[in-house]
């Protein structure tokens, strides 16, 4: 349930982890910053979307794959 989905405990680490690398959305260049709260829910639907999708993390990264679990969890936060 999307309750149980915390942007704090559960969407900011993996956000972290995967997305707010130097090399992609941690940056202030070209890429959209997602190092905020503002900013990762502003972008949400599309966060969403291409996480689903597989358009998101593009590979190779250092942060990895999203897994199936936390693709399903941001859509559950978004939504």
């Amino acid at each position: 349930s999307q309750s149980n989905v915390s942007y704090a405990n559960v969407i900011a680490p993996i956000i972290s982890a995967r997305c707010n690398i130097s090399t992609c959305h941690g940056n202030s260049g070209t890429q959209s910053n997602l190092t905020t709260y503002e900013s990762v829910k502003q972008r949400a639907s599309d966060i969403k979307a291409r996480t689903a999708s597989g358009n998101m993390p593009k590979q190779p990264k250092p942060g990895g794959s999203l897994t199936a679990d936390e693709i399903r969890l941001i859509a559950c936060w978004v939504d």
